[in-house]
């Protein structure tokens, strides 16, 4: 069994231990990371954003070299270290948005897939909508057909195809917790 809150938890193993040994919660980042850089978002020529992750200083290295073409950067004071990258993210934040405004994003995709640095493409909820992957389940809900997420679990039967209304089984329900 798995419990969400236990999984929401884990997720949040870093703001915690900072919240627990630091005394506060590290800034809100959006979809950064508040000890790992380059971590998050950056924009590429046609617009969109690709999601990236160094998360060791090798990677760090052959991002400078390979991808941003400025090996040098692996050996500037300021973002030497991963600390060093975390205290000078805007400035490193600048360069690199630099170095992929020349590239639209399945360009950089296959540079930094080419040289082993995790990215990821940011998807937006139209782009769940439309993806292959996701299955879709048939509901009814007062009355309304609609297309809604399957579970991600198996049941074993066949799921409802019916959304009950609000405290339509309520009465049962307490019933069989009453005792």
């Amino acid at each position: 069994s798995i419990a969400m809150c236990d999984v929401m938890a884990d997720w949040m193993n870093v703001p915690l231990l900072h919240q627990r040994y630091t005394g506060k919660a590290p800034p809100r980042i959006g979809v950064g990371h508040a000890s790992v850089a380059p971590y998050g978002l950056y924009k590429a020529a046609d617009g969109t954003e690709i999601l990236i992750s160094i998360q060791n200083n090798r990677e760090w290295v052959v991002f400078c070299d390979k991808v941003l073409h400025q090996p040098g950067l692996a050996t500037d004071p300021r973002f030497r270290e991963n600390v060093d990258r975390v205290a000078n993210r805007p400035a490193m934040n600048a360069i690199i948005n630099a170095a992929f405004g020349q590239h639209d994003r399945p360009a950089l995709i296959a540079l930094l897939n080419e040289h082993r640095i995790a990215c990821a493409n940011l998807s937006s909820v139209a782009d769940l909508d439309h993806h292959p992957q996701l299955r879709a389940q048939a509901a009814s809900m007062d009355g309304d057909d609609m297309l809604i997420a399957d579970l991600p679990v198996t049941l074993g039967r066949a799921r409802p195809q019916r959304v009950p209304l609000v405290d339509e089984d309520g009465a049962k329900i307490r019933a069989e917790f009453a005792n």
